[in-house]
């Protein structure tokens, strides 16, 4: 057991030197690291920028990539919507913006939400590319305790794989 210890160790160290000298051999050759790196997206190549402003050939230039990312979903930093404090047996209102950052339309396909106390609405027709659109949710505080809530609303979108989440929140009043 001690001498495969001491064995992996030999052989850790042996490869941390095997490394350090081909990076060495390298840098006294000249070799750079590339100024560029090819990168796939969606199927479409891409060519970062260089310093000298010149792309890697058969590669897409930024641009025209940039014009492949379909729809982009833009929210606030915290997708939450505070409803503040609520009114007993009441019904409160909220809505959160929401932006295509895209260059596609922006497709909502279905909004749900964890409660049915908690009612989302949303905009049926696309959300042209750079355009916002609100998110509004309806709570319904009937028969429900006094107290704090935090509720959540998932937005399933031509933008994203997955539904992205939404907060609601408050406070129910004591009567």
């Amino acid at each position: 057991m001690i001498k495969s210890r001491k064995n992996s160790r030999l052989i850790g160290i042996f490869f941390i030197f095997m490394l350090g000298g081909a990076v060495i051999c390298d840098a006294q050759r000249g070799l750079e690291p590339q100024q560029s790196e090819r990168v796939s997206y969606r199927g479409a190549p891409l060519s970062l920028p260089s310093d000298t402003g010149k792309a890697s050939q058969g590669a897409v230039p930024v641009d025209t990539w940039a014009a492949s990312l379909g729809a982009v979903l833009s929210l606030p930093d915290d997708r939450t919507i505070d409803l503040g404090l609520v009114e007993r047996d009441s019904i409160a209102e909220g809505s959160i913006m929401l932006r295509n950052a895209g260059y596609d339309p922006l497709v909502i396909y279905n909004v749900h939400s964890d409660c049915s106390c908690t009612v989302p609405m949303f905009p049926k027709d696309p959300v042209a590319p750079g355009d916002s659109a609100a998110i509004r949710v309806r709570y319904d505080s009937r028969g429900l305790p006094h107290g704090s809530f935090l509720k959540t609303v998932k937005l399933r979108t031509n933008a994203a794989k997955r539904p992205v989440t939404i907060f609601v929140k408050g406070r129910i009043k004591r009567d």
